[in-house]
Formats: C-alpha cells, structure tokens, sequence
C-alpha cells in the first residue's frame, strides 16, 4: 500500500483515479478548489489553490506521501485560450509549487506530472504514430502551459534530483468528463433532447479531426501502474491507440438516441488544430505491461448514460 496524494482529486480524472486506487488498497489523500460533485468521503483531502504557494506546502506536510499524481490543471484547450495568464498561473506555477515543497520538505516523494498529448508537434510523425522522441512544438496556450511545467520537472530532476516521471496522455473519455469536451458535450445535449429539455438538435464543432481515444478506467490503471514500474526521468505516451474520427464518435452516440436528432455546425465550437493526432503507447505498456480493456464505443455507451441519469 502506497500513501497517494492526487492534486485535482475533484477533477474528471482526479475523482476516477481516486476511487480506482482506494479500491487497490491504497491510502488516498489529495487537494481540491472547487467542491468536488462525487463522493470523496474515503480520502482525506482540502481545499488548496495549488497557486497558493504557503498552503501548498502545509498540505503537502501533513499527508507525507510516497507518491503524487499532479492532475490539477486548467485541461480543456477552449477554456485555456481565454485566459492564458490564468492557466499559466495553474498549470505551471502549480507545477512549480507542487515540486518546490517537496524540495524544502525534504521528501522522498515520487512525482507523476500528468502533461499531454497536446505537447507534440503535430507534423513530426507526417500522420504516423508519434512516439516519446518526436518534436515538440505548443499550437495553443494549453499545450504551451504543458510544456513548461514538463520544462519545470526536468530542471527539478535535474538540479535536485527529485523522482520525477511525466506522463503524456492522449485523449481520454468517459463517465463524468466535462461538457466543455465533444463526446459529453453531444452525449448530455442527446440527453436533454431524449427528455424533452431542448430541440431535438445538437451543436458541434470540428467533426473532420481524428484522435487516439482511452477510456478513463483504463487510464486510471495506468496511472497506478505507473507508480511502480517507470522509470525516473523518463517520458511515457499513455494511448490505446483506438483512432476514431470525431464525426464517427458523433455518429455513434446519435445512433444511440431514442429520438431523431439533428447536427448543425456552430463555428463557434471550432478551433484551429491538426487533422490527426495519434501516438504509441509501446514504451509504456513495456514498462508496465498496460493493455486497454475499454472499447471506445462501451466508452461512448456508458458515457450517454451517464449523462441520461444526470438529466433524470
């Protein structure tokens, strides 16, 4: 059993994760800023901006943990584009603040910075699977964000000799996610639909894109496994490597609706980004021996009824 500290513990992946780990066994702790909307009663955890650089570290005191998952974040692209000087301040003078306690405290604490897939630059791997080697190159204030804070880690690695592993997710779904995202977005507009709460018509954005999908369960097994079986200082791709276009997905939570709906496009919902974004998860499932158990569309399924009992 591990003492596990989750900043963000009230997020979408935050909220998952912990559960995932209680139900292993492990002793869960974390910080949340806004009141978490599920359970959270088995964990011990406190209000705490991650920007807030005093308190920070007196939570991080108190928990003492053998392991820290670093989830807090502003994660959605639209929401960090209206305010980069904000989502600078969380994502990576969170990150800062994250590592500099842990450096004062004088822990022996395992750090996992959760970065993303956001990150790669998206014409390295000319439409083939990027890999952990591939460039770089930050296309919005979300990726930029995360690029730093992994900049953050490397430099605490280096100078301070911190146990420090970043994680690289691609995209990911499921049960809980917010609306500011496309799937939960037309999963929840299906579902007020189906009750009558608003015309049998949805909104999208971009329906061309395609994108690795993994299920939020199977990346919170990967999250655990990660714990023990990376290595300090290296940089993992966490992907299934389901590639599914949006307007496929889109397609498919329709076929699921109990009316006829719908699709108009609102170039409001539309943003700038590459056509394909697709990675290789080999690194990671050598180390650890990860292996997906979620279909993408079980995913999709579970999600629009997930949804349809929030509506009820």
């Amino acid at each position: 059993m591990r003492r596990v500290f989750l900043t963000g513990i009230e997020g979408f992946v935050g909220s998952h994760l912990a559960r995932h780990l209680a139900d292993q066994g492990h002793d869960v702790s974390g910080v949340f800023f806004v009141d978490p909307v599920t359970d959270l009663s088995f964990a011990h955890t406190v209000r705490c901006d991650v920007r807030n650089a005093a308190q920070f570290q007196k939570d991080l005191a108190a928990a003492q943990p053998d392991c820290v998952i670093h989830l807090a974040a502003i994660s959605s692209v639209t929401v960090a584009e209206q305010n980069l000087t904000e989502a600078f301040h969380i994502n990576v003078r969170g990150t800062l603040n994250l590592l500099e306690a842990i450096r004062q405290l004088r822990l022996k604490t395992r750090v996992m910075l959760v970065s993303s897939s956001e990150v790669y630059d998206r014409q390295a791997g000319n439409g083939s699977k990027l890999d952990e080697q591939a460039a770089v190159k930050p296309l919005n204030h979300y990726s930029f964000t995360k690029l730093c804070a992994e900049q953050t880690g490397r430099y605490f690695l280096d100078r301070y000799d911190q146990d420090i592993v970043i994680l690289r997710p691609f995209s990911h779904t499921g049960p809980g996610q917010s609306t500011n995202f496309v799937f939960p977005s037309v999963a929840h507009q299906i579902a007020e639909a189906e009750a009558g709460r608003r015309k049998p018509e949805i909104e999208v954005g971009n329906t061309d894109v395609s994108r690795d999908y993994s299920d939020i369960r199977d990346i919170c097994d990967a999250y655990e496994l990660a714990l023990d079986k990376t290595a300090t200082g290296e940089t993992y791709n966490i992907t299934s490597e389901q590639i599914l276009k949006i307007g496929d997905g889109i397609n498919y939570l329709l076929s699921l609706s109990r009316v006829p709906i719908t699709v108009k496009v609102d170039a409001g919902r539309k943003r700038t980004e590459s056509v394909l974004l697709a990675g290789s998860s080999a690194r990671f499932r050598a180390a650890t021996g990860w292996r997906p158990q979620y279909d993408i569309h079980q995913t999709l399924q579970d999600l629009l009824e997930y949804e349809r009992r929030r509506i009820s």
